[in-house]
């Protein structure tokens, strides 16, 4: 939850930036947004690493559920970095109004990754469950690249709503 504020805010911020041609500060907002997005989001994956088991106990008491949740926190907590590079980058798509960057990357990052990550863990290799949650660090991973990849492009810079 706090990512989406911080994009939505970095977002209102580029558009404003845009609409006075000010490119460098909405590359500054977007860095910002990205870099307090990483530290808020490392300072949530250093609690949750610490303590998986008493955070997986306020949601359920199984302690098999419990036993199976605690790696997926531990590693599924990784993409929360990646998430947070991508929002705050992200948020120059959304202040500009060009928003194809988004729709690629989610589908690169989980019909181009994920998936068939997930389909050759769980039909061909056999793996057990923790290796699923490996996915999901792929599939971040794949879609801050793209996110990158388009940002760096500036077809966001001279896109205006």
């Amino acid at each position: 939850m706090p990512l989406l504020g911080l994009s939505m805010a970095s977002s209102t911020i580029v558009g404003q930036c845009l609409g006075c041609d000010n490119i460098n500060r909405a590359k500054k907002t977007a860095f910002y947004a990205s870099f307090y997005g990483v530290v808020i989001m490392a300072i949530a994956s250093i609690i949750a690493f610490i303590v998986p088991n008493t955070i997986m106990a306020i949601f359920v008491k199984e302690a098999s559920v419990i036993e199976t949740g605690v790696p997926m926190i531990r590693i599924v907590n990784i993409s929360l970095i990646f998430a947070a590079i991508t929002m705050g980058y992200g948020s120059v798509f959304s202040g500009s109004g060009y928003n194809k960057p988004y729709l690629i990357s989610s589908v690169v990052g989980r019909w181009g990754v994920q998936i068939p990550l997930m389909y050759v863990i769980v039909n061909l290799l056999r793996l057990p469950v923790i290796w699923i949650w490996f996915t999901f660090v792929a599939a971040d991973l794949a879609e801050m690249l793209v996110i990158l990849y388009s940002y760096n492009k500036g077809k966001w810079e001279v896109t205006r709503v």
